[in-house]
């Protein structure tokens, strides 16, 4: 019985042999790749799939960023804005206490005087050069930083309003009124 396997296995190995060729003549003739290792690599896919699913991800991460990057913008948009409030309060807090004297430099300055003293005497203008509009003594002894990143200023003044236009270098126009008394009624 051992024989008769080994006869039939020959035939069987035999037959394979056979076949094998007559597979490796035709892939041969078509032009298939001798061996399977040889064959062109392309995406399976599996792989397309996980290729698409990086890029949503990496996209909707781009797009988590830009609207974040667009909330920041406004929050500094309007972080500018509190900041020209708080320079308005200030000086209108300051020129409470104040009387104009005069308005020089085609109402680019503003004198001012103190009501109680007198003699405390300060000007409202703007410094070219650093875009700021300040308010400083007569001497330019010290300062007080109003607003910053002002291209213009023009003050015109009908008794009690004191009107004062800014053009920032934005090119954004701000306009603000105080209440403020000529120095002659001041001296009635």
């Amino acid at each position: 019985m051992n024989i008769k396997c080994n006869k039939i296995d020959k035939r069987s190995k035999n037959w394979w042999q056979k076949i094998n060729s007559l597979n490796w003549n035709w892939r041969m003739a078509n032009g298939f790749p001798k061996f399977d290792s040889e064959r062109r690599a392309a995406f399976t896919l599996l792989e397309t799939a996980l290729a698409l699913f990086i890029l949503c991800l990496s996209l909707q991460l781009a797009c988590g960023h830009l609207t974040l990057a667009k909330k920041l913008q406004t929050k500094i948009t309007q972080s500018d804005h509190i900041e020209t409030q708080l320079a308005t309060i200030q000086l209108e807090q300051f020129l409470a206490e104040m009387a104009i004297v005069d308005i020089k430099l085609n109402g680019r300055e503003v004198c001012l005087v103190n009501r109680q003293q007198a003699a405390k005497s300060y000007k409202l203008q703007l410094r070219k050069k650093a875009h700021e509009v300040i308010v400083t003594n007569w001497d330019n002894q010290g300062y007080m930083l109003l607003w910053y990143r002002v291209d213009t200023v023009k003050f015109t003044y009908q008794a009690p309003l004191l009107k004062m236009t800014l053009t920032m270098t934005d090119g954004e126009k701000l306009q603000h009124y105080f209440l403020v008394p000529p120095k002659q009624s001041l001296e009635e």
